[in-house]
């Protein structure tokens, strides 16, 4: 459930322990990170999340710890890595198993000793940065298949969030729908506060095969089309509501839609126009 595993997600974040968030695509990792990075006592500094898998092999380096201008083609100025432009804040480095064994070395070196050296450069510079890591590998069965470090796996394993699918999160998923909803009509300007019960039953009953950002999306796009003051199944996706195309199931959301906008106005369809007509003129 979301309560044990949010006390231990807390218990880290108060430390400046490197943490390790495993999960399959989509349970929520970048989250949990910006979660840490709140909870901790470096939530004024920056967070600055990177995604190893969007770096080739020679680049990512260079990304990470910056390089000396001439260092190598290309490198016409000196370069800050993330670890320096992070500061005193937290750098989240995503699905850390992309990384070469070269490179793994290196971060080993950082996260025992926090100092490094940009590439082309021998002086040593220090960094205060508050690394959390992720991935949607099985770091241990890539050690044993020799693709990454076991001295890297045994530094960053031993604080350990394991984020399971949302489909064996029965209790998260009211929660998370929530949050994603005043995440969104916050941002959107809307004022909708919260679920019809039918609407949230269609949530709690989809398995979510793409996880938290499938849910993310759904809700998100949710707020956008709801006219009440509550999402109404009708504003929910066609599969939510195992619709397959049937014309008297669809006409059946149709006729949602039009009671949900109804309801937003008081049964005044007239005035109900004129509102949209005035925020077309606008």
């Amino acid at each position: 459930s979301f309560v044990p595993l949010f006390e231990r997600i807390r218990s880290f974040a108060q430390t400046d322990v490197t943490v390790l968030l495993q999960g399959e695509t989509g349970t929520g990792k970048e989250i949990v990170s910006r979660l840490i990075h709140t909870l901790s006592p470096r939530n004024g500094e920056p967070f600055v999340a990177v995604n190893m898998a969007g770096f080739t092999s020679h680049l990512i380096e260079s990304e990470l710890f910056g390089h000396r201008r001439g260092a190598f083609t290309g490198a016409v100025t000196d370069h800050a890595g993330y670890f320096e432009a992070v500061g005193g804040g937290t750098l989240f480095l995503d699905e850390i198993g992309e990384l070469g064994l070269d490179c793994q070395a290196k971060l080993l070196r950082v996260l025992q000793s926090g100092r490094m050296c940009r590439v082309g450069e021998t002086t040593e510079r220090e960094t205060s940065a508050r690394v959390v890591l992720a991935t949607n590998r099985d770091l241990r069965g890539e050690v044993e298949a020799r693709r990454f470090r076991d001295d890297l796996y045994y530094r960053i394993s031993s604080h350990l969030v394991e984020l399971p699918p949302l489909r064996e999160r029965a209790g998260d998923v009211e929660l998370l729908a929530g949050y994603f909803l005043r995440k969104y009509a916050s941002q959107y300007g809307r004022t909708i506060e919260g679920f019809q019960p039918e609407a949230l039953a269609r949530i709690d009953g989809y398995p979510f095969p793409g996880n938290v950002r499938e849910l993310e999306g759904i809700v998100s796009a949710a707020v956008l089309i709801e006219r009440g003051s509550k999402i109404s199944p009708a504003s929910l996706p066609a599969h939510l509501l195992g619709l397959k195309g049937n014309p008297k199931d669809l006409e059946a959301v149709k006729r949602q839609t039009v009671l949900s906008v109804l309801a937003e106005c008081d049964g005044n369809r007239r005035g109900r126009r004129r509102s949209w007509g005035s925020r077309a003129a606008r």
